[in-house]
């Protein structure tokens, strides 16, 4: 039975990776014509399980342990090819059983819940093996634009079920460019960066949560103005409450607007 780590300060020391520092290339699903193995590295772990499922939601049709090796590395092999079946893992540690993906996986179902075996030689189109990048330049010119705005136009070139759309920026070759592709050539642009699909979203992203607040804080400054005469709500309230004599209800229904509203706002 292994001692119980507690000293937090081993992890990154000498000792520890002098013990479990592994540089081996193999970690993950390895799968071709001589078979199947799985690799994963947990130095701490007690036990470590496979689960094999045959799709992303069906309950697992084979659960085996894997063995420990050295340096923390455990293993199992398959003689088949399991290229497209799903796996995961069931990892022991001080006792209880914790449920994970291949954090080596190269490929996965969705959302990541489950890993999956890919034979990686089975998923490349045709001529994917001379297919080559292209040659590097002096200078990166990068170009923003946006995916419809590229190649909407009638003009640009791009047959019309691919206009707007990412498949336009693969219509043609060589002198056979549309319009278009012809026209960042002859800018000398040599990357392209799309913004609506890259650039908008992280903006907004990081830009939302301070719109809330500053929606927020509108709502609340605005009640300063009831001070002075100005007709908002909180002035609308007192004015219905001093009418009606139900300052209880009236107050109470303006409480729950207002939190509708901020709370509205602080979800943005």
């Amino acid at each position: 039975m292994r001692e119980k780590m507690t000293d937090l300060s081993f992890f990154p020391s000498e000792m520890f990776d002098k013990k479990f520092r592994y540089d081996g290339g193999d970690l993950g699903a390895q799968c071709g014509q001589e078979g199947t193995s799985f690799k994963v590295w947990s130095p701490f772990a007690e036990e470590v399980t496979l689960r094999l499922y045959r799709d992303g939601s069906s309950e697992s049709f084979l659960e085996r342990q894997l063995e420990r090796k050295d340096r923390g590395v455990w293993e199992l092999e398959f003689p088949e090819n399991l290229h497209g079946v799903y796996y995961d893992y069931l990892v022991r540690n001080e006792g209880k059983d914790v449920r994970t993906a291949d954090p080596y996986a190269v490929a996965c179902g969705c959302n990541g819940a489950r890993s999956m075996v890919a034979d990686l030689r089975l998923t490349d189109p045709p001529g994917f093996e001379a297919d080559r990048r292209p040659d590097q330049k002096e200078e990166n010119i990068i170009y923003e634009l946006h995916i419809k705005d590229f190649s909407y136009d009638a003009e640009s070139g791009v047959p019309r079920e691919y206009r707007g759309k990412y498949k336009a920026f693969a219509v043609g070759e060589g002198q056979e460019l549309p319009a278009c592709m012809r026209h960042l050539v002859g800018l000398g642009v040599t990357h392209v960066q799309l913004m609506l699909y890259v650039i908008l979203p992280q903006a907004l992203r990081n830009i939302m949560p301070q719109i809330g607040n500053n929606l927020i804080i509108n709502i609340k400054d605005s009640c300063v103005l009831s001070v002075i005469g100005v007709a908002e709500l909180l002035y609308k309230t007192k004015a219905a409450a001093g009418a009606l004599y139900m300052n209880f209800e009236t107050y109470t229904i303006t409480m729950v607007v207002y939190f509708i509203m901020t709370f509205t706002c602080s979800r943005i």
